[in-house]
């Protein structure tokens, strides 16, 4: 289950823009707006009607846009009960059944499009400004790689706005196909390499508009997207804090986010750890069980050897990793599985001894 789901909030819509230009996507949206009602019904079946009808991914990207845009209203009850977050699977199922979202349901349905679009593509949080004004609640939105060109999209903007609690569906073509350099102005993310530039702003210069001085360094953000795709999703998140530690916490706001984003990270490190600790012991117990009903004359000498050895050293490897890590906060779980380490490791230590005592009484003819 992915962690970054639980980081997306709820925001309001931008405020209501003048008319615009006619799209030079009339045919697609014309596709689109006449979808049969049973291929909008799954993911499955939206996705597919998509890919079957459009081959370019321009085109795809502004079917699944146009659609959560046509289709998907603002939910404006959620956004004032501040429901908390639920997995990505979940938000897509009940965007498609319910027809409305806040912004995390608009970008999962947008990003799980484009993935089965086979267009590249991350989910981005953050958090965004309207007419010099900062909103800081938590915001999703979508980069997806078009032509060579990484570009953002925020359906959630492209919906609509609110108009005190009412949602006014109004397609917003501001926020289809936006540049790094446009989308900076209105959203801030939490991970500076979603700016996908060599000078990430700060976020005091996000907040007030005054540029500030420039790093000495350039950041190669087209090498770290790249170090980025290859990581497991522990090791982005991981790089995710790196970053943002590095560019500068500027604001309570992005502090409190940051130490979310630790929490989330100590909770994965204390799951590996765990699950590295019940092999110990499930290997353990297993020699245990061969002692207790006198079946060790039933292994060999070397895979009884062997069965001890990998327990002790499994054992060894969470030891290592519990005092190497740098956690950031203390916690009575990681007490309580120091404790029980230093047990089976005694116990683990224990049958050592026992089993180098067995082999010296029963000699090699009880050995098979």
């Amino acid at each position: 289950m992915r962690f970054l789901v639980s980081f997306f909030s709820l925001i309001l819509l931008p405020l209501a823009l003048s008319a615009q230009a006619v799209s030079s996507f009339a045919h697609v949206d014309k596709k689109v707006l006449g979808m049969p009602a049973q291929k909008e019904i799954t993911l499955e079946a939206l996705s597919g009607f998509i890919n079957q009808q459009f081959k370019s991914p321009e085109d795809r990207a502004r079917a699944a846009f146009m659609w959560l845009a046509q289709n998907v209203a603002y939910d404006v009850v959620a956004f004032n009960s501040a429901a908390p977050p639920v997995p990505a699977q979940q938000v897509i199922a009940q965007t498609l059944a319910q027809r409305k979202a806040v912004c995390q349901g608009y970008a999962e349905v947008f990003q799980a499009l484009c993935t089965r679009a086979g267009i590249p593509n991350y989910l981005v949080s953050g958090y965004t400004k309207q007419q010099g004004t900062v909103d800081y609640v938590a915001h999703a939105w979508v980069a997806a790689q078009l032509n060579g060109q990484w570009l953002f999209f925020d359906p959630t903007w492209g919906a609509g706005y609110v108009n005190g609690n009412l949602f006014v569906k109004k397609l917003n073509e501001n926020y289809f196909k936006v540049t790094s350099a446009q989308m900076i102005k209105s959203h801030y993310p939490f991970d500076p390499l979603w700016q996908f530039s060599t000078s990430p702003i700060k976020a005091r210069e996000f907040n007030t508009g005054q540029p500030m001085p420039k790093a000495k360094k350039p950041f190669l953000f087209a090498d770290t997207l790249k170090t980025h795709a290859g990581l497991s999703e522990f090791q982005q998140l991981a790089g995710t804090v790196r970053r943002m530690e590095a560019h500068g916490a500027d604001n309570p706001f992005i502090v409190s986010r940051l130490t979310y984003l630790k929490q989330g990270l100590d909770i994965q490190r204390y799951n590996q750890l765990t699950d590295t600790f019940n092999q110990g012991v499930d290997l353990l117990n297993q020699f245990i069980y061969y002692r207790n009903n006198r079946l060790l004359n039933t292994k060999s000498p070397e895979t009884l050897s062997q069965m001890l050895s990998t327990t002790v050293a499994t054992f060894n490897t969470v030891k290592q990793q519990l005092t190497a890590t740098r956690w950031h906060q203390s916690s009575q779980n990681l007490v309580l599985l120091e404790q029980n380490l230093g047990k089976v490791m005694t116990q683990a230590q224990q049958q050592e001894a026992f089993l180098a005592n067995y082999f010296q009484k029963n000699g090699p003819s009880q050995k098979r």
